[in-house]
C-alpha cells in the first residue's frame, strides 16, 4: 500500500491513478492472503485462480464462528469489487478512469486493510493469556493510522453516514517503514 500512497502523492493523471488502483488491490490482496492463511488441506480447482482462492479463503472464514468473521465477510464483498476496479485500470485503456471510481477504490482497499487489521485484533484478543502463538498465520503488516504514512480521510461513500466512513483505530502491528 505505501507504493500505492507514494503515487497519489506524486500526481494526479490518470496513467498514475490507474497504477495506484493496481497496487492498492495487490496491497489489499496480499493483506488478505496473510490474514486468512492456507489450511494444510486446501486445495484450488483447476479452474480457480490465485485471487479467486484467497478471496473464498476470506468468504468460508466470514461463515466461521472464528473472532474476526463480519470483519472478513465485508473483505470478501469488497475485495472482487476492487479486483474488478483493476482489471478495468489495467486492461481498459480505451475508458477513462472517472475521479469517484479512482477514489471508491481507494476507499476499498483502505476498508479492507483496516478489517484485515481488525481480524488480526480480534484473533489475538480471543487467544488465551499467555499464549503467544500465532496458529492464524502471519501479522498483517499496515501502517498505524495518524502517521505521515497514511492516506489522507476520504469521504463518504454515497450510501454511508460520515460515522460510517471513519475506519476503527488500528492495532499496533508491524511498522511499515
Amino acid at each position: 500500500m505505501q507504493l500505492s500512497k507514494d503515487l497519489v502523492a506524486l500526481g494526479g493523471n490518470e496513467t498514475w491513478q490507474r497504477c495506484v488502483i493496481s497496487r492498492a488491490y495487490y496491497a489489499s490482496l496480499h493483506a488478505t492472503n496473510e490474514t486468512f492463511p492456507r489450511n494444510v488441506g486446501d486445495v484450488r480447482p483447476d479452474h480457480e485462480s490465485s485471487h479467486a482462492e484467497i478471496i473464498n479463503r476470506a468468504v468460508r472464514y466470514g461463515k466461521s464462528f472464528d473472532p474476526g468473521r463480519t470483519d472478513a465477510s465485508q473483505i470478501a464483498q469488497a475485495l472482487p469489487r476492487l479486483r474488478k476496479l483493476r482489471n478495468f485500470a489495467d486492461y481498459d485503456l480505451d475508458e477513462a478512469l472517472s475521479a469517484k471510481e479512482y477514489e471508491d477504490g481507494l476507499r476499498r482497499a483502505e476498508k479492507i486493510l483496516n478489517h484485515c487489521s481488525e481480524v488480526v485484533r480480534l484473533r489475538a484478543a480471543a487467544r488465551p493469556a499467555g499464549d503467544t502463538a500465532n496458529s492464524d498465520g502471519p501479522a498483517v503488516t499496515v501502517p498505524a493510522t495518524g502517521t505521515s504514512d497514511s492516506l489522507a480521510p476520504l469521504p463518504p461513500l454515497e450510501n454511508q453516514t460520515p460515522e460510517e466512513s471513519v475506519p476503527p483505530p488500528r492495532p499496533t502491528l508491524k511498522r511499515v517503514k
